[in-house]
């Protein structure tokens, strides 16, 4: 089962992507003041060092949280780690950037890079009518994409995805694999946390009737035990809705056709996988994952998060551990 879609340009622009620092200062929930300011090298950051900055592609502004890797045991450091957080996660603040701290802490020897969803943090620019009409998945995995290969150029590379972020990532993966050999990314393992790699056949009574009333239940399970993660996200999701919503209301509809099956085995016929996925989540899609563990058996590892909804990252420290054990199995 090959997956083979249209024609399209995986190359991009020659031209060099800069990184620029973020002057995070806001002027208003909009975040008027979150201005680029100087030129930053990765490699310069000092160990454990985390950084909010700014990189161009093409003219599209992306926003990245970079903390660069604490422990460099003889000199030899981990695959850096990317991170595509899922639909309403700010990388600036909230569960985000909670779960890229975690992941920082649990894994020291890596460069974790969380890369915003267009249009959605706390001090990037609210995404335009015009821009989002031409923000498909797609076109978001060739940008990211691009990004890689900036900052990482030849070292290897995880690729870490919670929800929305694991639809994009297989995109990202599968434009991987159509560059000439000397330019692919070197993509070690990808982790796909609470995934969202929903087929056509199930986008309606999945996504759009069984999740949303999952996600009531899931705040009202979780407000007893998490009461002030909770309070911050629902008052942080009101706050930066009206900024957000142009994003939001895009990527609904860059959901509508579902992900491919032939994408999904592609992929995990391609690059080692791991799926970390609650019991209780109506996007798990189990009948997907025993079908490609059957097929892949070498390459697709599924674990089962018992008792755990689609949010289950809310809990940072926990699930950062979960995911540290995941990629410390893959590499052993």
């Amino acid at each position: 089962m090959l997956y083979a879609p249209k024609p399209e340009s995986v190359t991009g622009s020659a031209e060099p992507l800069t990184l620029r620092a973020a002057n995070t200062h806001m002027l208003s929930c909009f975040a008027l003041g979150a201005l680029h300011g100087a030129e930053i090298d990765p490699d310069d950051l000092s160990p454990g060092e985390t950084v909010h900055a700014f990189m161009n592609v093409e003219g599209r502004t992306h926003a990245l949280r970079i903390t660069e890797a604490s422990d460099t045991t003889g000199g030899v450091s981990q695959p850096d780690i990317y991170m595509l957080p899922g639909f309403s996660e700010m990388t600036d603040m909230g569960s985000a950037k909670r779960f890229h701290t975690a992941v920082a802490r649990q894994l020291p020897g890596s460069r974790v890079i969380s890369i915003a969803t267009e249009g959605v943090g706390a001090v990037s620019k609210p995404l335009l009518p015009a821009s989002a009409a031409r923000m498909s998945f797609n076109r978001m995995a060739l940008d990211r994409l691009r990004i890689m290969q900036a900052l990482s150029e030849d070292n290897p590379v995880t690729l870490l995805t919670v929800s929305m972020g694991s639809v994009i990532g297989l995109r990202l993966a599968h434009k991987n694999l159509q560059l000439p050999a000397d330019r692919q990314i070197d993509i070690r393992h990808i982790v796909n946390h609470s995934h969202a790699q929903v087929p056509l056949d199930r986008v309606h009574p999945d996504l759009t009737v069984r999740f949303p009333l999952h996600v009531v239940d899931e705040l009202r399970r979780e407000g007893g035990r998490i009461p002030g993660v909770v309070i911050a996200h629902a008052l942080g999701a009101a706050a930066f809705w009206p900024k957000q919503a142009v994003s939001h209301l895009r990527n609904m509809i860059n959901f509508v056709p579902g992900t491919p099956e032939a994408l999904t085995h592609t992929i995990a016929k391609q690059y080692p996988t791991t799926y970390l996925s609650g019991t209780r989540d109506p996007l798990a899609q189990p009948a997907l994952l025993a079908r490609l563990e059957r097929a892949y058996p070498q390459h697709v590892n599924v674990k089962w998060l018992q008792g755990l909804g689609h949010l289950a990252t809310a809990f940072a420290e926990r699930e950062a551990r979960t995911v540290a054990e995941a990629i410390r199995l893959r590499q052993a």
